[in-house]
């Protein structure tokens, strides 16, 4: 390339000075002649030992990123080439799907089943409300029994006191009677009785 540009650069001058003679060579032009080149080297010489350096043993250093996924697996696909260029969230590669919808499908599975065991848990919480339910119904109706029982118990108490009272009345009635009967007091008494019941006799 260096050297395009100084034959380029010298062909116009052997033109004008040397071929056709257009103008005279003197030591102004000379001068003038030589300033570019010399100044056009030196800024190659700095530009580029310090910006592009050569040399035979060069080495060149790029950072390197390490990309690693969130979950392992076996890559399936890759999306890129080397030296490419991407973008921010753009896919890299693809990575077997297989053992983590096996995963996914293996939940649902697990959780249709536990949803099953929570509705017959329900179930069973229910159909045991209902019985402690018919329980406590049940013994509403025991405990009015009881208390009707406890009622007709107390009025037959009372009655058999009463009964109790009427059978000692009627054990001194018959106690009289009996001694009554043994001095002969009843049989006149009763003949006495009958007299003033019977009719009068009608005379014929």
């Amino acid at each position: 390339m260096l050297v395009i540009l100084l034959l380029l650069y010298c062909l116009p001058i052997y033109l004008i000075f040397f071929k056709f003679r257009l103008l005279r060579l003197t030591t102004v032009w000379k001068v003038g002649l030589c300033v570019p080149p010399v100044a056009a080297g030196l800024f190659l010489w700095v530009a580029l030992g310090r910006y592009t350096p050569f040399a035979q043993n060069a080495y060149i250093q790029a950072p390197v990123i390490q990309i690693t996924p969130e979950v392992g697996g076996t890559v399936t696909e890759v999306f890129v080439r080397d030296n490419q260029y991407i973008e921010q969230g753009s896919p890299l590669f693809q990575i077997d799907r297989r053992p983590y919808q096996f995963k996914v499908d293996h939940a649902k599975a697990k959780l249709i089943e536990t949803q099953e065991n929570v509705l017959g848990l329900l179930a069973s919480v229910y159909a045991a409300d209902e019985g402690i339910n018919r329980a406590e119904a049940s013994l509403a109706i025991a405990e009015q029994g009881l208390v009707a029982a406890k009622d007709d118990t107390r009025a037959a108490q009372e009655t058999a006191v009463e009964v109790s009272k009427q059978l000692e009345v009627a054990e001194k009635e018959l106690a009289r009677l009996s001694s009554l009967v043994g001095t002969g007091l009843l049989h006149a008494r009763s003949t006495r009785l009958a007299s003033a019941t019977s009719p009068p006799s009608v005379p014929g």
